[in-house]
């Protein structure tokens, strides 16, 4: 093992980035951006209010995240602050994140799938 990096909570979802970090849906809800040089969480994003499930890097240096609490969020990646909130999320969990072509997304729950624009 090269090295291991405490996020204090437990690890649902995990992306590469692509500038090279990590990202990491956490138990808590939370969102947490991991460099690897320093290996140190850089960037926290709280919104979530249940376990990340899920996690899509997507153009503009956008972060989008599902949680089992229905709700998704886009983050910017570089100001922890900004976000995005999508209307009439699931009620149910989200479980899985994909892009479509260049401006849509999908996001599944148990029994749906949305298509956002």
């Amino acid at each position: 093992m090269e090295a291991e990096i405490n996020v204090g909570c437990c690890i649902w979802s995990l992306i590469e980035l692509k500038d090279g970090r990590i990202a990491a849906g956490l138990g808590n809800g939370d969102v947490h951006i991991i460099d690897i040089a320093s290996k140190k969480s850089v960037i926290e994003y709280k919104g979530h209010i249940k376990t990340v499930n899920c996690l899509l890097e997507i153009e503009g240096g956008r972060l989008i995240s599902g949680s089992d609490d229905g709700s998704i969020i886009m983050w910017n990646l570089e100001d922890p602050n900004e976000k995005y909130v999508f209307e009439n999320g699931h009620t149910s969990p989200v479980c899985s994140l994909i892009k479509l072509g260049d401006y849509k997304i999908a996001s599944a729950s148990k029994e749906s799938i949305k298509i956002w624009e």
